[in-house]
């Protein structure tokens, strides 16, 4: 993996900061102390550091997942046709405003691992003017550390293969994850095949700040 940048730590991790390794050919990596972090908002992670561009290291990071399985195998028809249902079903915080898309694969490990998808996995999605980038050239920007793409300057939404397990030749469950600005949920999803193709329904929210609290108005009496 090629190592592009260091990151900068943000406020809330500035006493002792790790070490900290970041973009690269065969997978990305955030710091040891913040993946430890993960489950509590797996998307959000990335909004807690501020990239420099100098180029540091090559680094082997694992393409494997916690089950063993190989993370270019998220990048089938079932992979496909989750990532397929998150974009048409994320809400849209910001409508009428124009959007990103990205597509990373696996957990954020305890070495603060993850997989950004290949370029033709990602050219799947783009139809309809959608614009979909490599996560590797992700930026982001202050103060509010939003995840931008770099060349127009907009948000992007980040999805998450986070993991897939194969309970049958026509069943799998799959943990999945997006990302806008300061909103993200982790979703437990199930895809079966039906008639020749893959239908994507989803069993329960994980985790996730969507849909925002609403704000309550002080009644007079």
């Amino acid at each position: 993996m090629i190592v592009l940048g260091t990151w900068r730590v943000a406020r809330e991790f500035q006493q002792d900061p790790p070490p900290v390794r970041r973009r690269g050919r065969g997978g990305m990596c955030l710091p040891r102390g913040l993946a430890d972090a993960r489950d509590a908002a797996v998307m959000r992670l990335l909004k807690s550091f501020l990239p420099s561009v100098c180029l540091l290291a090559l680094s082997a990071c694992d393409s494997s997942d916690s089950n063993g399985l190989p993370l270019s195998l998220y990048e089938n028809e079932v992979g496909e046709a989750v990532v397929d249902y998150l974009i048409k079903s994320v809400p849209d915080p910001s409508p009428g405003v124009p959007k990103s898309w990205t597509v990373v694969l696996g957990e954020i490990d305890r070495s603060g691992v993850f997989e950004p998808a290949t370029q033709p996995f990602l050219e799947k999605f783009q139809k309809d003017g959608r614009r979909v980038i490599s996560a590797r050239v992700l930026e982001v920007t202050e103060p509010n550390n939003m995840i931008i793409d770099p060349d127009l300057r907009v948000a992007v939404y980040v999805l998450q293969l986070r993991l897939m397990t194969q309970r049958g030749a026509q069943d799998w469950d799959v943990q999945a994850a997006w990302s806008y600005k300061d909103f993200f949920q982790r979703l437990d999803l199930e895809a079966t095949q039906r008639d020749g193709r893959w239908v994507v329904t989803q069993k329960s929210v994980l985790d996730g700040n969507w849909p925002p609290a609403e704000k309550t108005e002080e009644k007079g009496s």
